[in-house]
């Protein structure tokens, strides 16, 4: 409870910065937004640079061109990022699920659709795909090869899914099919900052229990709870 209400009190003053509003606010969590939004820019840059040098380092190559890779993992753990590195450093198609499923004004698209295009994106020898859309997910485990699990702590997605809201709060930058972040999504229960601290502990849970059943145990699952271990991990493919 007592983070609920800090997280409450970061999200007005969050508003307050990235829309330049004079509501009333904590000026304690108003200094605690403002060191977060340094840090964004700050950490986005290094942590985007450091994994762009992973994938630009080619040690030895352990997986061929038809490596399929599902990465996984709460929401903010950062896997577009490792993704994006891992299917560079790989030379094979990134594909990323919420290009696919969050259409123009953030539409969903319906299971039939999404599960058609996703079929058709993973028919090829070679990629990387990043999401855990329960509508797909048999689709894309089926063809994997690899699971790439970044199990971070609940602290550390926080840390990273408050940074990356804050950054693409202040950037405006599209994300997908003309959507962008908007600031007063923060405080909706599904946004992926309160959707994170919510879920954590159940998605390990679930994720621990899936890949241990039958149908999966021909992938080869890379756990990684820390970012030091992924990139170290990462620069070894």
């Amino acid at each position: 409870m007592l983070f609920d209400r800090q997280l409450d009190a970061w999200i007005v003053a969050l508003f307050a910065v990235v829309e330049h509003r004079n509501d009333p606010i904590d000026l304690h969590a108003l200094g605690i937004v403002r060191r977060m939004v340094v840090d964004a820019v700050i950490s986005e840059f290094s942590h985007r640079r450091s994994l762009a040098r992973a994938a630009d380092i080619r040690v030895h190559v352990s997986y061929d061109w038809r490596v399929r890779v599902s990465v996984i993992g709460c929401s903010g753990a950062g896997k577009t990022t490792f993704g994006r590195a891992l299917a560079a450093r790989l030379g094979v198609t990134f594909i990323e699920l919420d290009s696919i499923f969050h259409q123009p004004d953030w539409t969903p698209l319906a299971d039939t659709e999404f599960q058609a295009r996703v079929r058709d994106a993973v028919a090829s020898d070679g990629w990387v795909v990043d999401g855990n859309y329960g509508a797909v997910r048999p689709i894309v485990l089926e063809h994997a090869t690899v699971v790439v699990w970044l199990d971070y702590t609940r602290g550390r997605v926080m840390q990273q899914v408050i940074r990356r809201s804050v950054a693409r709060g202040l950037t405006q930058r599209e994300l997908w099919n003309g959507n962008r972040e908007n600031p007063r999504d923060w405080i909706k229960a599904d946004h992926p900052i309160r959707w994170a601290w919510s879920q954590h502990g159940r998605k390990r849970a679930e994720y621990e229990a899936r890949l241990c059943e039958p149908q999966y145990e021909h992938l080869d699952v890379q756990r990684f709870r820390t970012p030091g271990a992924a990139r170290a991990w990462l620069q070894s493919v």
